[in-house]
């Protein structure tokens, strides 16, 4: 999309052919002569551009509020940081009371503009037409932006900023590269940027190797509805003690605590407890089940064991009702006697995909369990158990 596009979907003619299109016809038969009669009065790219932006903000709904009202492109809307996850950031920005937040990399503005709902904002993006779009979805929330067309080298500021935040790319030519020295910028330098910063932050995968992380950061892993979103570089006044913490969304916060010497390992007990997938990738898994007073059912597997349901918001408990090695014709025989016709497959530590075996269970109960596939030293076992 370029900027004349975006100039036009902006004006009064533009806003009239977008409402004219409903969304649901963007996705039925109905497109081919929607298309064909805004072609009648449109440029036919204008008018793809028309169709397009109605169903990209249709699929926005699902990260944004005001999503009816923003423009996007589909890698853009792709790439932006849902609201949920970009308020929960933001709180932590608002917590040092910045000035002025400089966004490096901000794309179509998913994080401006919860940046926004603290500070004035200066969007930096290589992108033109994304930096016009930022501009345009900040203003549909109210916010202060400032768009400049720019990367992490470019001379927008006289001195150190305030606060800032980066987002580096991590595509090389569309492909999605794991280096983080290939990223734009290169981690090395986004990290030396963020640390100049009063409050710094860096963005980064969550998959990303540990050993890339530097030492003088807090790496904060997030998850959402159980989900791992990202992992989030604080530096200066945005840091906390911790070197790593977990933020569940609307759950908490975990920090490590407690003595993970002394988690024990033992057979699975009356209830298995499963971490948040932030918990998993921080690395706290021994402190949560110290915390908790859980134990582990292998020293290398993110599994742990109670006797008790615990009192936790940062995992998921299940009732255990059986461990038993892993063979599936006893495994069959087992859940049928049981009634089961539908299961919930989890594994961790075991080489089979869950499809595969739903479908080689042949099951037609109308009971439901839940399968652990795992390993408990080097044998393969199944835990059946449901939920809590």
């Amino acid at each position: 999309m370029d900027l004349d596009t975006i100039r036009f979907l902006r004006s009064d003619a533009g806003r009239s052919a977008i409402s004219g299109v409903p969304a649901e016809s963007v996705e039925d038969h109905r497109l081919l002569g929607m298309l064909t009669d805004l072609r009648r009065r449109l440029d036919p790219g204008l008018a793809a551009a028309v169709v397009e932006t109605v169903r990209l903000r249709a699929s926005g709904r699902a990260k944004f509020e005001r999503a009816d009202q923003m423009l996007f492109d589909r890698a853009g809307l792709e790439q932006a940081t849902s609201e949920p996850v970009a308020r929960h950031r933001a709180e932590r920005f608002a917590r040092c009371g910045p000035d002025l937040i400089l966004d490096i990399g901000c794309g179509v503005g998913g994080d401006s503009i919860a940046l926004a709902s603290v500070s004035p904002v200066v969007g930096l993006d290589r992108d033109p037409a994304r930096v016009a779009m930022a501009a345009h979805n900040v203003g549909a929330y109210g916010g202060t932006f400032h768009g400049v067309v720019g990367d992490a080298t470019t001379p927008c500021w006289s001195r150190s900023p305030d606060a800032v935040l980066l987002d580096p790319a991590r595509r090389v030519d569309r492909r999605r590269t794991f280096d983080p020295g290939s990223f734009q910028p290169a981690l090395g330098i986004a990290v030396d940027i963020a640390r100049e910063a009063r409050v710094g932050a860096v963005k980064t995968a969550p998959g990303i190797d540990r050993s890339f992380l530097p030492t003088t950061a807090e790496a904060e892993f997030v998850s959402l509805g159980g989900e791992l979103k990202e992992c989030v570089l604080w530096f200066g006044e945005g840091r906390t003690p911790a070197a790593t913490s977990a933020s569940l969304i609307g759950v908490g916060r975990f920090v490590p605590g407690g003595d993970p010497a002394a988690v024990l390992v033992a057979a699975p007990g009356a209830v298995i407890f499963e971490p948040d997938p932030a918990i998993i990738r921080a690395g706290l898994v021994r402190h949560l089940a110290a915390e908790i007073g859980a134990r582990m059912i292998d020293e290398r597997i993110a599994y742990l064991t109670l006797d008790r349901v615990p009192d936790s918001p940062f995992g998921r408990p299940y009732e255990v009702e059986s461990v038993m090695p892993f063979s599936l014709k006893p495994l069959r025989a087992r859940l049928r006697s049981l009634g089961v016709g539908s299961v919930t497959i989890k594994k961790r530590g075991s080489p089979i995909e869950p499809e595969d075996l739903r479908r080689l269970l042949r099951l037609d109960g109308s009971e439901h369990r839940v399968l652990i596939l795992t390993r408990i030293g080097t044998d393969p076992v199944v835990i059946i158990g449901a939920e809590i």
